[in-house]
């Protein structure tokens, strides 16, 4: 038996064409077809004729309402598949215990007084950070000692090697 293979290899997939968008007025003038019609009584909007028409009224109503915010949850209300987005869609609430301690009224006060606090407890002693500041900062931000000044030779380095690698892409690519 001989299995006879496709001759023509250089086949194009057929592109199938994409659904037409569904907006909301469409939606709800399909699938909530009582509730859309109440919300129209409910602004004083004229009856619909049929679904293409309460699509329309639907979206006049929009456009026209002043209250768009209200009119949006009102939507939202009435949406089909409001339950399956809340189940799916919408975040969990995050449930986190919170101990608030009270701050004590000297402690604040030394603070203020002396101006100085760091991470790990009062100005005498030093703490590290990444701000550069060597741990001579105070609790106002300014310094307080005195910061090395002395460059990284690791630093020049990376800068050279940046540049250098900056300049030979610029030379490369001007051929």
């Amino acid at each position: 038996m001989q299995i006879k293979l496709n001759d023509n290899t250089n086949t194009q997939k057929k592109k199938l064409p994409k659904p037409p968008r569904i907006t909301i007025m469409e939606l709800l003038a399909v699938n909530c077809t009582a509730q859309s019609r109440a919300l129209l009584d409910k602004y004083n909007a004229p009856q619909p004729k049929n679904y293409e028409d309460l699509k329309d009224k639907l979206a006049e109503l929009y456009t026209n309402c002043p209250d768009k915010k209200q009119l949006e949850k009102e939507f939202a209300e009435m949406h089909p598949h409001k339950e399956w987005i809340i189940d799916y869609v919408a975040p969990a609430p995050v449930k986190a215990d919170i101990k608030v301690e009270p701050v004590k009224t000297e402690q604040v006060t030394k603070v203020l007084d002396d101006g100085y606090y760091n991470m790990h407890g009062p100005s005498n002693q030093r703490h590290s950070c990444s701000c550069g500041c060597g741990g001579h900062s105070n609790f106002l931000g300014a310094n307080t000692g005195t910061q090395s000044n002395k460059v990284d030779p690791n630093m020049i380095i990376g800068i050279l090697a940046i540049v250098t690698f900056a300049g030979l892409v610029l030379y490369t690519h001007k051929r």
